[in-house]
């Protein structure tokens, strides 16, 4: 989660941080009386592969100590039903998740809107929203009015 108080809850029992090219996360900065490192001070950042270093061959020699499969199924579960009431971020998101074709393409650009959107379309198809807009646009019309 990008909010500081949820990304703070969900990491709240990482004991092991693993680095595979990139340096250690930091949350977004500047919150008062909120530290930038959202996971615990007592979690242990492991490096397996540098910046510099290739990070996909470090996980790939990884994936074969281990003995992990060279692909797997993954279920997305049941498509989020259209939500009723008033519009909120939460049910713009579920809205939008709702009506994803299947193939489509996301890209995300928004600070305060997108965490609404990723819970809601974890079991979505992906988005044409050229194609959808009108959809939502009807939904918060008709529920913007009452």
């Amino acid at each position: 989660p990008y909010p500081p108080g949820p990304a703070i809850a969900a990491l709240a029992d990482v004991e092991h941080v693993i680095l595979v090219g990139s340096k250690a996360p930091v949350g977004f900065f500047a919150y008062p009386g909120v530290p930038s490192k959202h996971y615990p001070e007592t979690a242990q950042a492991q490096i397996l592969a540098r910046l510099e270093q290739d990070a996909e061959a470090a996980l790939a020699a990884l994936a074969d100590e281990l003995g992990c499969p060279s692909s797997a199924t993954i279920s997305s579960g049941e498509r989020p039903a259209a939500p009723t009431g008033l519009p909120s971020s939460s049910a713009f998101g579920q809205m939008l998740a709702a009506v994803m074709p299947e193939d489509s393409i996301i890209v995300d650009e928004a600070i305060s809107f997108a965490y609404a959107f990723y819970d809601a379309s974890h079991h979505a198809y992906q988005l044409q929203l050229n194609q959808q807009l009108q959809i939502m646009l009807c939904y918060v019309l008709n529920n913007v009015s009452k």
